[in-house]
């Protein structure tokens, strides 16, 4: 976390839900609505939804067992 990376426990929580994503874009303040939304699709559904998914429905205690 002092190297400015998520705990595992934020990583999976920011993987696999939309509303976290969506509060964490949202406090970083970069984006405008349009982007967002592309990031939060490319993530939820693009080439990313099968790791998504993993984090969401897999038995992994950490992000170092992922």
């Amino acid at each position: 976390m002092s190297s400015g990376y998520p705990d595992a426990k934020r990583l999976r929580l920011l993987m696999s839900s939309e509303r976290v994503l969506r509060q964490e874009l949202l406090a970083r303040g970069k984006l405008n609505k349009d982007v967002e939304n592309r990031v939060i699709k490319e993530i939820m559904e693009g080439g990313l939804s099968e790791a998504v998914d993993l984090f969401r429905h897999g038995g992994f205690a950490s992000a170092d067992e992922f």
